[in-house]
């Protein structure tokens, strides 16, 4: 299903920025490229959450009180 969206979003956007006189291969370069851009940004999304989400671990102390702590975790990810 996102891969659907995402080729017809790529599409779209190579088709106005290239206008209707754009060989099709330069199409194809311009879809490739903002495919790649678009993967490359949900890749950058995700290890910028994954490093949120360490530095809230370390910060809660498991150690200390646990009960509270794996309380803690479980609303922040139903959040």
């Amino acid at each position: 299903m996102q891969g659907a969206i995402l080729r017809k979003a790529t599409s779209l956007v190579a088709s106005h920025v290239l206008g209707p006189a754009a060989s099709p291969s330069l199409r194809l370069a311009l879809r490739q490229r903002l495919h790649a851009t678009v993967a490359g940004a949900s890749v950058l999304w995700f290890l910028i959450d994954t490093s949120a989400m360490g530095d809230t671990l370390l910060h809660i102390g498991l150690e200390h009180d646990f009960v509270t702590s794996a309380k803690l975790i479980r609303l922040d990810s139903i959040a």
